[in-house]
């Protein structure tokens, strides 16, 4: 009898020991937080806008509105007045088109453009209106008005063109310092970390 008790003490104690470390073992085993997936960059070096190529449009698409007024000028077509006139128009858009590259749509240049194309409008109706009534008038006040607004107009048309192309390079570097930035950062190569350079991006 005693003999049986004793087995039955010694088969609980066994039985105890083996499963305290089974119901320990989760608060054992370390946490493992699931690795989270690598971003993608906001921006990476090809984004960068090229200043050569910023002027290179401006100039470009200049050179093309002036081409197709030549090229009206010296046609005798049906066409060439339309030419002219497509060249012409043109002109107030093409100087800024390293600016639109660069994300940059409203120019000082296409400002002084369109305020230089009013003035040279203006100027041309009052010098022909003034060429009109020069025999009653019997003045030319008018017409040298005119003439003086119209060459203030073309002056001002001509100085936002060529403001256009000359800060297309500079809107280009704008637009890479706004939206790149490069900043120290720790980069490992799988024996040490070292100092490196991280491309960072803002839109």
């Amino acid at each position: 009898m005693k003999l049986a008790a004793l087995a039955s003490l010694v088969a609980g104690i066994t039985v105890t020991a083996l499963a305290a470390p089974a119901s320990a073992q989760p608060a054992l085993t370390p946490l493992v937080e699931p690795a989270s997936a690598p971003r993608e960059p906001l921006a990476t070096p090809a984004d960068a806008k090229s200043p050569t190529t910023a002027i290179l449009l401006s100039l470009g698409g200049t050179a093309g509105s002036l081409a197709l007024m030549v090229a009206g000028a010296n046609s005798s077509g049906a066409n060439a007045d339309s030419l002219v006139t497509v060249g012409l128009l043109s002109t107030l858009i093409t100087p800024s088109l390293g600016h639109w590259y660069a994300g940059h749509y409203l120019t000082g240049g296409m400002a002084m453009r369109a305020g230089g194309g009013v003035l040279v409008i203006a100027g041309l109706a009052q010098a022909l209106g003034s060429s009109l009534d020069s025999e009653n008038s019997g003045s030319g006040d008018n017409g040298d008005s005119g003439a003086a607004m119209f060459l203030v107009g073309a002056g001002l048309y001509v100085g936002g063109a060529l403001y256009d192309i000359a800060t297309a390079p500079s809107a280009a570097e704008r637009w890479n310092t706004t939206h790149l930035q490069l900043a120290p950062t720790m980069v490992s190569s799988g024996t040490h970390t070292t100092v490196g350079l991280g491309l960072g991006g803002s839109f």
